[in-house]
């Protein structure tokens, strides 16, 4: 049985650094774009899905098999969850709650990005991260559109190891956060709008906006990697490597399907 991670292809450099955590913890990284979860899939290949998701479209077909990984997403996507075969590892408390009221069985697993490993080296310069007027170096996580995901993971590469070496790192972003906190790197999370649903993990942490701070998250890191292991078995962490697709897909015969609404895996 394939295991595929969905990753991301968005404006958002933050989703690359998902994909580029969740890459290390499954190799090889074979993947499929999340645009494209809603086609007909095989049963025969286990996709772990990780990130934020917003919109029904991206439910996948009634014979499509996920493992739930650091996930955060909409009411809509509910009964998708409740299909599962596994635990729902929700990235927050915001989602862990959602899935206990509906009955579905979920942990709170946190970010794929607190998985990255910790950075010991000297450290020099701070960044400011999509924060206009911050301290340091100005720095985005901002993309054109329609770039293609391997410059996006260049990108997201490019960025986590400046990240590893800044001695501060201010920011407006939630998935510049935590990566910092993984990398060990001082940070200070300034939120342009505070979302408590997607802000609910940072605030689980112990952590408050706007001050500069660092956590241990190690046993963030040893619990996401352990519940990998306790559903998928056997596994090595690696590199980041670029997703590709497997070699048989995609299946032949697909078909669209007409109505994105709630279907089973």
């Amino acid at each position: 049985m394939y295991r595929l991670l969905t990753y991301w292809n968005t404006g958002n450099l933050g989703d690359a650094l998902q994909t580029i955590a969740l890459s290390r913890l499954l190799p090889p990284a074979l993947g499929i774009p999340r645009c494209r979860l809603s086609e007909q899939l095989h049963a025969d290949k286990l996709f772990v899905v990780n990130g934020w998701h917003r919109s029904p479209r991206e439910i996948p077909s009634a014979d499509a098999n996920c493992l739930f990984a650091g996930i955060h997403c909409a009411d809509a996507h509910l009964p998708w969850l409740r299909q599962s075969g596994f635990p729902v590892g929700a990235r927050d408390p915001f989602t862990h709650e959602r899935c206990q009221r509906a009955g579905i069985p979920s942990v709170i697993l946190g970010c794929a990005t607190l998985t990255l490993p910790r950075h010991d080296d000297p450290r020099n310069g701070v960044l400011s991260v999509d924060l206009p007027g911050g301290p340091g170096t100005p720095f985005t996580h901002g993309l054109k559109p329609g770039a293609p995901f391997a410059a996006q993971w260049q990108l997201g590469l490019h960025a986590l190891a400046r990240y590893a070496r800044a001695a501060e790192v201010h920011t407006s972003r939630l998935h510049v956060a935590l990566p910092c906190l993984a990398l060990g790197t001082p940070v200070a999370l300034h939120p342009a709008k505070f979302q408590r649903e997607r802000y609910s993990l940072f605030e689980h942490l112990g952590l408050e906006d706007g001050k500069l701070q660092q956590r241990d998250v190690s046993p963030w890191r040893e619990g996401f990697i352990a519940f990998l292991r306790e559903h998928l078995g056997e596994l090595e962490v690696g590199d980041p490597k670029l997703p590709t697709e497997p070699p048989d897909w995609p299946p032949k015969n697909l078909e669209p399907r007409a109505n994105p609404a709630i279907v089973p895996p």
